[in-house]
Protein backbone atom coordinates (compact mmCIF):
# COMPACT_ATOMS: atom_id res chain seq x y z
CA UNK A 1 0.00 0.00 0.00
CA UNK A 2 1.64 3.54 -1.46
CA UNK A 3 1.21 6.94 0.95
CA UNK A 4 -0.87 8.30 -1.78
CA UNK A 5 -3.13 5.30 -1.32
CA UNK A 6 -3.72 5.75 2.26
CA UNK A 7 -4.59 9.02 2.17
CA UNK A 8 -7.31 8.04 -0.79
CA UNK A 9 -8.96 5.21 1.83
CA UNK A 10 -9.18 7.80 4.56
CA UNK A 11 -11.03 10.12 2.83
CA UNK A 12 -13.43 7.01 1.29
CA UNK A 13 -13.98 5.88 5.18
CA UNK A 14 -14.59 9.09 7.30
CA UNK A 15 -15.91 11.27 3.70
CA UNK A 16 -13.90 14.31 5.18
CA UNK A 17 -10.87 15.70 3.81
CA UNK A 18 -9.03 14.58 6.76
CA UNK A 19 -6.82 11.17 8.09
CA UNK A 20 -8.47 9.05 10.63
CA UNK A 21 -7.47 9.91 14.17
CA UNK A 22 -7.39 13.29 13.75
CA UNK A 23 -7.58 16.35 16.54
CA UNK A 24 -8.66 19.69 16.95
CA UNK A 25 -7.35 19.83 20.23
CA UNK A 26 -4.48 22.39 21.20
CA UNK A 27 -0.72 20.56 21.40
CA UNK A 28 1.53 20.88 24.47
CA UNK A 29 4.78 20.67 22.82
CA UNK A 30 7.88 19.33 25.02
CA UNK A 31 10.65 21.24 25.00
CA UNK A 32 14.38 20.62 25.24
CA UNK A 33 18.28 21.95 26.07
CA UNK A 34 20.51 22.21 23.09
CA UNK A 35 22.71 19.81 24.93
CA UNK A 36 19.81 17.66 25.72
CA UNK A 37 18.67 17.39 21.98
CA UNK A 38 22.95 16.91 21.04
CA UNK A 39 22.78 14.15 23.23
CA UNK A 40 19.79 12.44 21.66
CA UNK A 41 20.83 12.32 18.43
CA UNK A 42 24.17 10.86 19.71
CA UNK A 43 22.59 8.40 21.32
CA UNK A 44 20.39 7.62 18.14
CA UNK A 45 23.86 7.10 15.97
CA UNK A 46 25.09 5.10 18.82
CA UNK A 47 21.92 2.93 18.89
CA UNK A 48 22.20 2.26 14.50
CA UNK A 49 25.90 1.50 15.15
CA UNK A 50 24.84 -0.75 17.74
CA UNK A 51 22.41 -2.42 16.43
CA UNK A 52 24.05 -3.02 13.16
CA UNK A 53 23.91 -6.64 11.73
CA UNK A 54 27.30 -7.92 9.20
CA UNK A 55 27.04 -7.50 5.77
CA UNK A 56 24.16 -4.93 6.35
CA UNK A 57 23.63 -1.25 5.74
CA UNK A 58 23.37 0.22 9.02
CA UNK A 59 21.15 -0.76 11.68
CA UNK A 60 18.23 -0.58 13.40
CA UNK A 61 17.36 2.79 12.63
CA UNK A 62 18.87 2.91 9.02
CA UNK A 63 20.58 5.74 7.80
CA UNK A 64 17.25 7.30 5.50
CA UNK A 65 15.73 7.45 9.17
CA UNK A 66 18.49 8.82 11.09
CA UNK A 67 18.91 11.97 8.42
CA UNK A 68 15.20 12.17 8.95
CA UNK A 69 16.00 12.47 12.51
CA UNK A 70 18.65 14.67 12.50
CA UNK A 71 16.31 17.26 10.39
CA UNK A 72 13.68 16.98 12.50
CA UNK A 73 15.59 18.03 15.76
CA UNK A 74 18.34 20.35 13.79
CA UNK A 75 16.19 21.70 11.09
CA UNK A 76 12.54 22.47 12.60
CA UNK A 77 12.89 22.08 16.23
CA UNK A 78 12.00 25.07 18.00
CA UNK A 79 14.60 25.30 21.25
CA UNK A 80 12.15 27.65 22.87
CA UNK A 81 8.70 26.51 22.15
CA UNK A 82 9.20 22.81 21.90
CA UNK A 83 7.28 23.08 18.30
CA UNK A 84 8.04 20.21 15.68
CA UNK A 85 5.42 20.58 12.77
CA UNK A 86 7.22 20.45 9.52
CA UNK A 87 5.33 18.96 6.37
CA UNK A 88 6.23 16.16 4.68
CA UNK A 89 7.39 18.40 1.76
CA UNK A 90 9.36 20.69 3.67
CA UNK A 91 11.11 17.54 5.37
CA UNK A 92 11.45 16.18 2.49
CA UNK A 93 13.15 19.26 1.14
CA UNK A 94 15.30 19.77 3.76
CA UNK A 95 16.68 16.06 3.98
CA UNK A 96 16.67 16.11 -0.03
CA UNK A 97 14.66 12.89 -0.06
CA UNK A 98 11.73 12.12 -1.36
CA UNK A 99 8.24 12.03 0.18
CA UNK A 100 7.65 8.04 0.10
CA UNK A 101 11.49 8.32 2.11
CA UNK A 102 10.24 10.64 4.79
CA UNK A 103 7.22 8.47 5.48
CA UNK A 104 8.79 5.59 6.08
CA UNK A 105 11.87 6.87 7.55
CA UNK A 106 9.02 8.57 10.02
CA UNK A 107 7.36 5.09 10.47
CA UNK A 108 10.88 3.40 12.11
CA UNK A 109 11.46 5.94 13.92
CA UNK A 110 7.99 5.74 15.22
CA UNK A 111 8.29 2.06 15.71
CA UNK A 112 11.78 2.21 17.21
CA UNK A 113 9.93 4.57 19.96
CA UNK A 114 12.47 7.87 18.99
CA UNK A 115 9.08 10.52 18.04
CA UNK A 116 5.53 9.85 18.02
CA UNK A 117 2.82 12.48 16.80
CA UNK A 118 -0.32 13.52 16.45
CA UNK A 119 -2.64 13.78 13.28
CA UNK A 120 -4.39 17.84 13.35
CA UNK A 121 -7.12 19.04 11.67
CA UNK A 122 -8.99 22.46 11.92
CA UNK A 123 -12.40 23.82 10.85
CA UNK A 124 -12.65 25.23 7.83
CA UNK A 125 -14.94 25.91 4.74
CA UNK A 126 -15.02 25.11 0.90
CA UNK A 127 -15.77 27.18 -1.93
CA UNK A 128 -19.77 26.75 -1.65
CA UNK A 129 -19.42 27.99 1.66
CA UNK A 130 -19.67 24.54 3.69
CA UNK A 131 -17.97 23.21 6.90
CA UNK A 132 -15.04 21.49 6.29
CA UNK A 133 -12.00 19.81 7.98
CA UNK A 134 -8.94 20.66 7.03
CA UNK A 135 -5.82 18.39 7.60
CA UNK A 136 -2.74 20.36 9.65
CA UNK A 137 0.44 18.57 9.47
CA UNK A 138 1.47 16.26 11.99
CA UNK A 139 2.56 17.33 15.49
CA UNK A 140 5.81 15.52 16.37
CA UNK A 141 7.23 14.70 19.92
CA UNK A 142 10.83 14.18 20.46
CA UNK A 143 10.96 10.94 22.34
CA UNK A 144 13.31 10.24 25.34
CA UNK A 145 15.58 7.34 25.02
CA UNK A 146 14.03 5.25 27.91
CA UNK A 147 10.99 4.86 25.22
CA UNK A 148 13.48 3.81 22.58
CA UNK A 149 13.19 0.22 22.18
CA UNK A 150 16.14 -2.19 22.07
CA UNK A 151 18.30 0.87 23.67
CA UNK A 152 20.72 0.34 26.29
CA UNK A 153 22.35 3.32 27.84
CA UNK A 154 25.86 3.79 28.39
CA UNK A 155 27.15 2.46 31.93
CA UNK A 156 28.13 5.38 33.93
CA UNK A 157 31.93 6.62 34.77
CA UNK A 158 33.33 5.78 37.94
CA UNK A 159 32.84 8.40 40.14
CA UNK A 160 35.66 10.14 42.03
CA UNK A 161 36.26 8.73 45.47
CA UNK A 162 34.97 11.27 48.26
CA UNK A 163 38.04 12.75 49.77
CA UNK A 164 38.64 10.86 53.13
CA UNK A 165 37.16 7.57 52.03
CA UNK A 166 39.12 4.30 51.86
CA UNK A 167 42.02 4.46 50.04
CA UNK A 168 42.91 7.92 50.15
CA UNK A 169 46.29 9.44 50.94
CA UNK A 170 46.87 9.93 54.99
CA UNK A 171 46.75 14.13 55.44
CA UNK A 172 50.20 15.94 55.05
CA UNK A 173 51.12 16.97 58.14
CA UNK A 174 52.47 21.06 59.15
CA UNK A 175 55.67 21.17 60.46
CA UNK A 176 55.16 21.28 64.33
CA UNK A 177 52.31 18.36 63.91
CA UNK A 178 54.95 16.18 62.23
CA UNK A 179 57.29 16.78 64.62
CA UNK A 180 55.40 15.96 67.84
CA UNK A 181 53.87 13.19 65.76
CA UNK A 182 57.86 11.19 65.59
CA UNK A 183 58.42 12.45 69.14
CA UNK A 184 54.90 10.58 70.06
CA UNK A 185 56.56 7.44 68.24
CA UNK A 186 59.87 7.75 70.48
CA UNK A 187 62.56 9.71 68.54
CA UNK A 188 64.96 11.45 70.06
CA UNK A 189 64.05 15.32 69.84
CA UNK A 190 67.54 16.16 67.53
CA UNK A 191 66.05 13.06 65.27
CA UNK A 192 62.86 14.15 64.93
CA UNK A 193 64.23 18.16 64.36
CA UNK A 194 66.73 16.35 61.70
CA UNK A 195 63.55 14.44 59.81
CA UNK A 196 61.08 17.86 59.77
CA UNK A 197 64.58 20.02 58.67
CA UNK A 198 64.81 17.21 55.60
CA UNK A 199 60.89 17.46 54.61
CA UNK A 200 60.54 21.18 55.32
CA UNK A 201 58.71 23.42 52.63
CA UNK A 202 60.02 26.31 53.76
CA UNK A 203 62.95 28.15 55.98
CA UNK A 204 60.24 29.00 58.85
CA UNK A 205 59.94 25.75 59.61
CA UNK A 206 62.97 24.88 59.42
CA UNK A 207 63.70 27.35 62.23
CA UNK A 208 60.55 27.21 64.14
CA UNK A 209 61.25 23.40 64.63
CA UNK A 210 64.75 23.99 65.87
CA UNK A 211 63.20 26.43 68.17
CA UNK A 212 60.93 23.97 69.39
CA UNK A 213 62.69 21.79 70.24
CA UNK A 214 65.37 23.61 72.42
CA UNK A 215 62.28 24.81 74.29
CA UNK A 216 61.79 21.00 75.03
CA UNK A 217 64.88 20.42 75.86
CA UNK A 218 65.65 23.24 78.33
CA UNK A 219 61.97 22.09 80.00
CA UNK A 220 63.42 18.53 80.08
CA UNK A 221 66.64 19.83 82.16
CA UNK A 222 64.77 21.50 83.95
CA UNK A 223 62.36 18.85 85.09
Amino acid sequence: MTFQSIGTLALRFTGRPVLRGSRKQPVVWGRMSRVERARRYANAERFDRATKQPGRHGGAIGHTALKVYHTLLFGFFNLKTGQLDPSYDAIAKRANLCRKAVWMALRRLRGLGLIDWTRRCSDGQDAAGRFVLRQETNAYQVQPEGEWKGFRPMPEAPRTPVPGTWGAPPPVLDGLAQYTADRDMGLSQEAAAAALERVAESRLEIVTARLYAQMQARQGRGA
